[in-house]
């Protein structure tokens, strides 16, 4: 983009992850209820904390969507930190991997599009992503048990070339940066969350798969395990003097603001009040 090749491509953080510091954070364990509330905090988030981490790229931020919480489909049953220890876990790189390495799994980094054979062939034992994902990669055939944990989401994000972007009539700028303001609640609505995320667990329980609910307590096991990933983000930033905890702190904040709220309520919100000042102009 900075050579003027593109346009408009996704800008994944993993994709680079020497390149991004506090960016990262948004992947931390527990954080946030729904993609559609990772979207929209992401960008609420942004200008103040994450802009410059992009904009030093020769990019503008277009717009973050956000997957779905990731869960984990295993061979066996999986309820509490300790069933997951010793278990060999498909995974994303970067955070995600820590996260399962802290509980005591052992995370193999693999595409999506590779999975499904390695799950079957016994390469992993279990699978760490969102119910979505899981159903249409079929992994229902092969796994037995259905944790839904939201364990961690992973923020997604797309940039502009800042000098098509600058180059556009005013009134077609705005509505193009108040139209991508609604996009990362489209992706929620449509794929990551709603109906649609109720039809993947659907699929994957008529596909016999044990849905294991956890209990509070449960739950709470999982939350107690993973903190120490947090403590540690907060602590290797804030040396770089970075505000982490701050950070970490408002990403908190917010996500509780919005906690319990419909996917119509989110929409209604940011349709009515776009988040200000991913672009300025």
């Amino acid at each position: 983009m900075a050579a003027n090749v593109t346009d408009y491509t996704h800008a994944y953080a993993t994709y680079q992850p020497g390149s991004f510091h506090l960016t990262h954070g948004l992947q931390l364990p527990f954080l946030f209820q729904n993609s559609g509330v990772a979207a929209l905090v992401a960008e609420e988030l942004y200008p103040e904390y994450l802009k410059s981490e992009y904009e030093r790229m020769q990019v503008y931020l277009a717009r973050c969507s956000a997957t779905t919480a990731y869960d984990i489909i295993s061979k066996t049953p999986v309820r509490t930190p300790s069933d997951l220890r010793g278990l060999k876990v498909r995974s994303t790189g970067g955070l995600t991997a820590n996260i399962l390495r802290e509980i005591g799994a052992t995370p193999v980094v693999l595409p999506t599009s590779e999975t499904y054979t390695a799950f079957q062939r016994g390469i992993i034992d279990a699978v760490a992503l969102g119910a979505p994902d899981m159903a249409a990669y079929r992994l229902q055939e092969i796994g037995n048990y259905f944790l839904p944990l939201r364990l961690t989401h992973t923020v997604i994000q797309y940039c502009l070339n800042p000098r098509t972007f600058d180059g556009l009539p005013a009134d077609l700028r705005l509505s193009l940066y108040n139209l991508f303001r609604l996009v990362g609640q489209l992706a929620n609505i449509n794929f990551y969350g709603g109906e649609a995320l109720g039809t993947a667990i659907e699929t994957i329980e008529a596909g016999g798969v044990e849905i294991l609910e956890p209990t509070p307590d449960e739950r709470q096991e999982w939350v107690e395990a993973a903190r120490p990933i947090e403590q540690r983000f907060i602590a290797e930033n804030e040396k770089l003097g970075l505000p982490a905890g701050a950070f970490i702190a408002e990403a908190k904040e917010r996500s509780a603001r919005y906690e319990g709220w419909s996917d119509q309520q989110l929409w209604d919100h940011v349709s009515a009040g776009p988040v200000q000042g991913v672009i300025d102009f």
